[in-house]
Protein backbone atom coordinates (compact mmCIF):
# COMPACT_ATOMS: atom_id res chain seq x y z
CA UNK A 1 0.00 0.00 0.00
CA UNK A 2 1.71 3.33 -1.03
CA UNK A 3 1.01 6.18 0.79
CA UNK A 4 1.81 10.29 -0.78
CA UNK A 5 2.88 12.58 1.55
CA UNK A 6 0.96 16.60 0.61
CA UNK A 7 3.08 18.43 2.24
CA UNK A 8 1.45 21.93 0.34
CA UNK A 9 -2.32 22.92 0.55
CA UNK A 10 -1.48 24.09 -2.80
CA UNK A 11 -0.88 20.60 -4.45
CA UNK A 12 -2.92 20.23 -7.71
CA UNK A 13 -4.06 16.30 -6.67
CA UNK A 14 -5.82 17.67 -3.40
CA UNK A 15 -7.68 20.63 -5.23
CA UNK A 16 -10.84 19.25 -5.17
CA UNK A 17 -11.08 18.11 -1.66
CA UNK A 18 -11.15 22.30 -0.82
CA UNK A 19 -14.20 22.82 -3.08
CA UNK A 20 -17.85 22.79 -1.35
CA UNK A 21 -19.30 22.77 -4.59
CA UNK A 22 -21.43 19.91 -5.86
CA UNK A 23 -20.35 19.85 -9.93
CA UNK A 24 -17.35 18.34 -9.15
CA UNK A 25 -15.91 16.87 -12.34
CA UNK A 26 -12.20 14.61 -13.03
CA UNK A 27 -9.66 15.01 -15.52
CA UNK A 28 -11.89 12.42 -17.48
CA UNK A 29 -14.96 14.62 -17.33
CA UNK A 30 -16.27 11.91 -14.26
CA UNK A 31 -18.77 13.13 -11.90
CA UNK A 32 -17.02 12.81 -8.82
CA UNK A 33 -18.08 13.71 -5.22
CA UNK A 34 -16.37 14.26 -1.37
CA UNK A 35 -16.77 12.05 1.77
CA UNK A 36 -15.84 13.22 4.54
CA UNK A 37 -15.55 11.37 7.72
CA UNK A 38 -14.17 8.49 9.18
CA UNK A 39 -17.54 7.03 9.33
CA UNK A 40 -19.24 7.68 6.09
CA UNK A 41 -15.43 7.23 4.17
CA UNK A 42 -15.40 3.39 5.65
CA UNK A 43 -19.13 2.74 4.25
CA UNK A 44 -17.52 4.12 0.87
CA UNK A 45 -15.07 1.55 0.73
CA UNK A 46 -17.95 -1.17 1.44
CA UNK A 47 -20.23 -0.45 -1.85
CA UNK A 48 -19.63 -0.83 -5.29
CA UNK A 49 -18.36 2.41 -6.25
CA UNK A 50 -15.35 3.72 -7.78
CA UNK A 51 -13.12 5.24 -5.38
CA UNK A 52 -10.46 8.41 -7.20
CA UNK A 53 -8.46 8.66 -3.55
CA UNK A 54 -8.99 8.75 -0.20
CA UNK A 55 -6.93 11.85 1.97
CA UNK A 56 -6.67 11.02 5.37
CA UNK A 57 -4.39 10.69 8.36
CA UNK A 58 -1.77 8.33 8.36
CA UNK A 59 -3.50 6.01 11.50
CA UNK A 60 -6.41 5.51 9.51
CA UNK A 61 -4.73 3.69 6.63
CA UNK A 62 -2.95 1.24 9.65
CA UNK A 63 -6.07 0.72 11.67
CA UNK A 64 -8.15 -0.17 8.60
CA UNK A 65 -5.28 -1.65 6.03
CA UNK A 66 -7.62 -4.59 4.99
CA UNK A 67 -9.59 -2.33 3.19
CA UNK A 68 -7.15 -1.08 1.16
CA UNK A 69 -5.91 -4.37 0.04
CA UNK A 70 -7.89 -4.17 -4.03
CA UNK A 71 -7.35 -0.39 -4.11
CA UNK A 72 -4.08 -0.33 -6.50
CA UNK A 73 -5.58 2.34 -8.73
CA UNK A 74 -6.53 4.32 -5.96
CA UNK A 75 -4.62 7.51 -4.63
CA UNK A 76 -3.65 7.12 -1.06
CA UNK A 77 -3.11 10.30 0.42
CA UNK A 78 -1.94 11.94 3.86
CA UNK A 79 -0.75 15.31 5.41
CA UNK A 80 0.11 16.54 9.11
CA UNK A 81 -3.27 17.28 10.94
CA UNK A 82 -2.34 21.18 10.65
CA UNK A 83 -2.36 20.56 6.51
CA UNK A 84 -5.25 18.63 6.84
CA UNK A 85 -7.61 21.52 9.16
CA UNK A 86 -5.73 24.33 6.47
CA UNK A 87 -6.96 22.21 3.23
CA UNK A 88 -10.80 22.52 4.00
CA UNK A 89 -10.69 25.53 5.68
CA UNK A 90 -12.17 23.99 9.09
CA UNK A 91 -11.43 21.90 11.92
CA UNK A 92 -11.64 18.24 10.89
CA UNK A 93 -12.23 15.81 13.47
CA UNK A 94 -11.59 12.77 12.21
CA UNK A 95 -8.94 13.46 9.43
CA UNK A 96 -10.26 11.23 6.79
CA UNK A 97 -11.85 12.13 3.44
CA UNK A 98 -12.08 10.53 -0.09
CA UNK A 99 -13.22 11.30 -3.50
CA UNK A 100 -15.54 8.96 -5.78
CA UNK A 101 -17.03 8.80 -8.90
CA UNK A 102 -20.99 9.19 -8.69
CA UNK A 103 -23.21 6.62 -8.90
CA UNK A 104 -25.36 6.08 -12.47
CA UNK A 105 -28.69 8.08 -11.46
CA UNK A 106 -31.75 4.99 -11.04
CA UNK A 107 -34.75 4.69 -13.86
CA UNK A 108 -37.91 6.14 -12.25
CA UNK A 109 -39.13 2.38 -13.15
CA UNK A 110 -36.42 1.01 -10.60
CA UNK A 111 -37.82 2.79 -7.45
CA UNK A 112 -39.36 1.13 -4.86
CA UNK A 113 -43.27 1.15 -3.66
CA UNK A 114 -42.73 3.87 -1.61
CA UNK A 115 -40.65 6.81 -2.59
CA UNK A 116 -39.75 10.02 -1.27
CA UNK A 117 -39.47 13.37 -2.80
CA UNK A 118 -38.09 16.90 -2.59
CA UNK A 119 -39.32 20.02 -3.61
CA UNK A 120 -37.14 22.94 -3.66
CA UNK A 121 -34.78 22.19 -0.80
CA UNK A 122 -31.28 23.60 -0.84
CA UNK A 123 -30.25 23.23 3.15
CA UNK A 124 -27.74 19.96 2.69
CA UNK A 125 -27.64 19.51 6.03
CA UNK A 126 -31.89 19.15 6.40
CA UNK A 127 -31.21 16.73 2.74
CA UNK A 128 -28.71 14.68 4.54
CA UNK A 129 -30.91 14.37 7.23
CA UNK A 130 -34.05 13.23 5.38
CA UNK A 131 -31.81 11.14 3.44
CA UNK A 132 -30.62 9.20 6.87
CA UNK A 133 -34.33 9.05 7.80
CA UNK A 134 -35.57 6.66 5.01
CA UNK A 135 -32.95 4.29 5.47
CA UNK A 136 -33.76 4.36 8.96
CA UNK A 137 -37.42 3.63 8.44
CA UNK A 138 -37.20 1.52 5.46
CA UNK A 139 -36.86 3.70 2.36
CA UNK A 140 -34.40 3.33 -0.47
CA UNK A 141 -35.93 5.36 -3.13
CA UNK A 142 -35.63 8.92 -3.51
CA UNK A 143 -36.23 11.34 -6.26
CA UNK A 144 -35.52 15.52 -6.14
CA UNK A 145 -36.47 18.17 -8.52
CA UNK A 146 -34.12 20.36 -10.47
CA UNK A 147 -34.46 23.12 -7.24
CA UNK A 148 -33.44 20.78 -4.64
CA UNK A 149 -29.71 20.29 -4.06
CA UNK A 150 -27.83 17.48 -4.80
CA UNK A 151 -27.92 14.53 -1.96
CA UNK A 152 -24.22 14.22 -3.44
CA UNK A 153 -23.61 17.13 -2.09
CA UNK A 154 -20.61 16.98 0.74
CA UNK A 155 -22.22 18.07 3.47
CA UNK A 156 -25.79 16.04 2.55
CA UNK A 157 -23.59 12.79 2.55
CA UNK A 158 -21.27 13.80 5.55
CA UNK A 159 -25.08 14.18 7.70
CA UNK A 160 -26.63 11.50 6.33
CA UNK A 161 -23.65 9.64 7.28
CA UNK A 162 -23.41 8.02 4.16
CA UNK A 163 -26.76 6.00 4.10
CA UNK A 164 -27.44 8.19 0.79
CA UNK A 165 -24.55 5.26 -0.57
CA UNK A 166 -27.79 2.41 -0.05
CA UNK A 167 -30.30 4.41 -1.65
CA UNK A 168 -31.91 4.63 -4.96
CA UNK A 169 -31.67 8.22 -6.19
CA UNK A 170 -33.30 9.34 -9.54
CA UNK A 171 -33.40 13.50 -10.34
CA UNK A 172 -36.20 15.01 -12.11
CA UNK A 173 -35.91 17.71 -14.53
CA UNK A 174 -39.33 17.84 -14.84
CA UNK A 175 -41.34 16.97 -11.78
CA UNK A 176 -45.14 17.50 -12.54
CA UNK A 177 -44.53 14.81 -15.58
CA UNK A 178 -42.62 12.38 -13.24
CA UNK A 179 -45.58 12.41 -11.05
CA UNK A 180 -48.19 12.03 -13.73
CA UNK A 181 -46.23 9.11 -14.89
CA UNK A 182 -46.29 7.43 -11.16
CA UNK A 183 -49.98 8.58 -10.65
CA UNK A 184 -50.65 6.39 -14.18
CA UNK A 185 -48.88 3.78 -12.11
CA UNK A 186 -51.15 3.71 -9.10
CA UNK A 187 -48.45 5.40 -6.75
CA UNK A 188 -50.37 7.85 -4.30
CA UNK A 189 -49.53 11.42 -4.65
CA UNK A 190 -48.88 12.59 -0.64
CA UNK A 191 -47.68 16.09 -0.13
CA UNK A 192 -46.37 16.93 3.97
CA UNK A 193 -48.14 20.73 4.07
CA UNK A 194 -50.18 22.69 6.21
CA UNK A 195 -53.52 23.41 4.54
CA UNK A 196 -57.09 23.99 5.40
CA UNK A 197 -58.00 20.71 4.09
CA UNK A 198 -55.02 19.31 5.20
CA UNK A 199 -55.70 15.15 7.03
CA UNK A 200 -53.88 14.28 10.07
CA UNK A 201 -51.53 11.99 9.89
CA UNK A 202 -52.43 10.07 13.03
CA UNK A 203 -55.97 9.07 11.37
CA UNK A 204 -54.58 8.60 7.43
CA UNK A 205 -53.63 5.40 6.12
CA UNK A 206 -50.98 5.32 3.43
CA UNK A 207 -51.39 3.37 0.15
CA UNK A 208 -49.26 0.60 -0.93
CA UNK A 209 -47.51 2.16 -3.46
CA UNK A 210 -46.97 6.40 -2.81
CA UNK A 211 -44.75 8.83 -3.17
CA UNK A 212 -45.06 11.59 -0.44
CA UNK A 213 -43.20 14.59 -1.62
CA UNK A 214 -41.82 17.29 1.46
CA UNK A 215 -41.43 21.16 0.35
CA UNK A 216 -39.01 23.63 1.87
CA UNK A 217 -39.27 25.24 5.02
CA UNK A 218 -39.41 28.79 3.02
CA UNK A 219 -42.24 28.32 0.17
CA UNK A 220 -43.92 25.06 1.26
CA UNK A 221 -44.28 22.55 -1.82
CA UNK A 222 -44.90 24.01 -4.95
CA UNK A 223 -48.93 24.55 -5.71
CA UNK A 224 -49.19 23.13 -9.05
CA UNK A 225 -48.20 19.67 -7.02
CA UNK A 226 -50.94 20.44 -3.92
CA UNK A 227 -53.48 20.74 -6.60
CA UNK A 228 -52.32 17.39 -8.17
CA UNK A 229 -51.76 15.18 -5.29
CA UNK A 230 -53.98 12.57 -4.15
CA UNK A 231 -53.81 13.64 -0.43
CA UNK A 232 -52.59 16.69 1.70
CA UNK A 233 -51.32 15.69 5.00
CA UNK A 234 -50.20 17.11 8.25
CA UNK A 235 -47.96 16.69 12.14
CA UNK A 236 -50.70 18.23 14.22
CA UNK A 237 -48.52 20.49 16.69
CA UNK A 238 -48.71 22.70 19.63
CA UNK A 239 -50.22 26.32 18.31
CA UNK A 240 -47.29 27.83 19.75
CA UNK A 241 -45.17 26.73 16.97
CA UNK A 242 -45.57 27.60 12.92
CA UNK A 243 -43.87 24.66 11.86
CA UNK A 244 -41.39 21.80 12.14
CA UNK A 245 -38.09 21.35 10.53
CA UNK A 246 -38.56 19.43 7.31
CA UNK A 247 -36.20 16.90 8.35
CA UNK A 248 -38.05 16.59 11.48
CA UNK A 249 -41.28 16.27 9.40
CA UNK A 250 -39.79 13.74 7.67
CA UNK A 251 -38.89 11.66 10.25
CA UNK A 252 -42.27 11.46 12.09
CA UNK A 253 -44.09 10.77 8.59
CA UNK A 254 -41.69 7.53 7.68
CA UNK A 255 -41.74 6.06 11.08
CA UNK A 256 -45.51 6.27 10.37
CA UNK A 257 -45.21 4.39 7.53
CA UNK A 258 -42.44 1.67 9.28
CA UNK A 259 -44.89 1.04 11.74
Amino acid sequence: MKIIEITSPNDERIIDYKSMKDNLIDSLGNSIFVAEGEKVVLKLLKYNLKIVSVFAKRSFYSEHFNCFENFHSTNLFTANDELLKNIIGFKMHTGVMAIAHKPEMSDINQLSDTIVCLNGIVDSENIGSIVRNCVAFGVDSLIYDKTTSSPYMRRAVRVSLGTIFTMKIYQSFSLINDLNFLKRNNYKIICAEITPNAKSIYNYHFHSKKIIIFGSEANGINKEILDMSDDIIYIPINEKIESLNVASSSAIFLSRIFI
